[in-house]
């Protein structure tokens, strides 16, 4: 319904110093309480990016990327617990909040619950970018690493749908969402 929208600031006026350069925040938009996320990776200058919310806001997902140059993908909750986290980059979270996706270290893409994180789709050796889950978490997107092809799993059955992008100089399919 629009009532929690999450976003990356730089912001110095926010909150204390907490010696990052951005931060992932999330906003009331019915009591305009503004509240810091995370960080999931202290090491992390960034903060964190790409931040995802549950249909009811009441998860939030995002990406980090620290220092040590390995991915970090976090969820937390609307009252900052964190919920689960992974060695991983461009972690996004299912509407209903049952799912998540992410590329991990190496480039596969994983759907796993949110709940037991019991792994429920890997894309093997099919490496991938910006992985977008359904708002039921049943159907999966993602780009190929050279942005030509878009797959379209069924999360369930495994069944694949490659959509061919027609190549330009300038354009890619990187930023996925579905519905």
């Amino acid at each position: 319904d629009g009532r929690y929208v999450a976003f990356l600031t730089d912001a110095t006026n926010l909150f204390p110093d907490d010696g990052q350069t951005f931060d992932i925040v999330v906003k009331d938009r019915e009591t305009g309480a503004i509240t810091p996320i995370g960080p999931a990776e202290p090491e992390s200058p960034f903060g964190g990016y790409d931040a995802t919310l549950t249909s009811d806001g009441s998860l939030i997902a995002y990406s980090t990327q620290p220092e040590s140059n390995r991915w970090f993908g976090s969820i937390f909750s609307r009252d900052n617990e964190l919920v689960r986290t992974s060695s991983a980059r461009d972690i996004t979270i299912s509407g209903d909040g049952s799912t998540y996706t992410y590329a991990r270290q190496g480039s596969a893409v994983e759907v796993r619950r949110v709940d037991d994180n019991q792994l429920l789709y890997d894309s093997g050796d099919v490496d991938g970018l910006a992985p977008s889950l359904s708002d039921d978490g049943s159907t999966l997107a993602f780009s190929n690493w050279n942005y030509s092809e878009i797959r379209l799993i069924d999360v369930e059955t495994g069944d694949e749908e490659v959509v061919t992008v027609p190549s330009f100089d300038f354009f890619f399919a990187y930023s996925l969402a579905m519905s």
